[in-house]
């Protein structure tokens, strides 16, 4: 083997060396997300009543409070839980235990920015509810990642109740994940005790 054949040979070893040890650190800095965490089974625990306000069948929970989608900064995790219909009354969703049945990861890309709209719930225009408004971003590629867990929640004493879409908005420059268990914690506060069912 001559020289210039040996330079090429290990010149090559080392970009594959350097990719393959890049490829390690990304799988390594990828956090586990709720699906991987939490599995089905598990239970959510209601701490206190939820009003869902009338003409409605959501409202949203941020950083441990009940609030309307006026009040949320999507771009910190943040939940939406979620009624089987609208009424013209308004309903409340009392201190109960919630079994999850299913869990959906969803991510969706997007060129605008969100503005914060009052929600409609008559029709489910989007993963978050309410009016798919924006600002348009960049040379119209897509540049922000909506990334959402969907938890699907039953009860007996409450089958109104469907679901808990909980989720968050990210310039796609930057690393950006599905939520963690932590960051879920965090959107949701005291509201909610997550009790993780035991691996078998």
């Amino acid at each position: 083997m001559n020289l210039s054949t040996r330079i090429i040979v290990f010149s090559t070893m080392a970009l594959l060396a350097t990719l393959t040890s890049g490829c390690n650190m990304s799988l390594k800095n990828t956090p586990a997300s709720i699906k991987d965490l939490v599995p089905v089974g598990s239970r959510f625990v209601l701490n206190q009543p939820i009003e869902i306000p009338q003409d409605r069948k959501s409202t949203y929970i941020f950083r441990g409070k009940v609030v309307s989608y006026n009040d949320v900064d999507v771009y910190y995790p943040h939940c939406r839980i979620i009624l089987n219909k609208v009424s013209a009354k308004a309903r409340v969703i009392t201190p109960d235990s919630f079994e999850l049945t299913k869990v959906n990861e969803w991510e969706d890309y997007t060129s605008i920015r969100p503005t914060r709209v009052a929600s409609l719930d008559v029709a489910d225009l989007s993963v978050t509810g309410g009016i798919s408004v924006g600002v348009g971003v960049g040379d119209g590629g897509p540049s922000l990642i909506k990334y959402a867990t969907i938890l699907s929640l039953r009860s007996d004493k409450q089958p109104e109740v469907k679901e808990m879409v909980c989720l968050h908005w990210g310039d796609r420059g930057f690393q950006f994940n599905a939520l963690t268990l932590e960051e879920l914690k965090s959107a949701l506060g005291n509201i909610f005790t997550i009790e993780i069912k035991p691996a078998n």
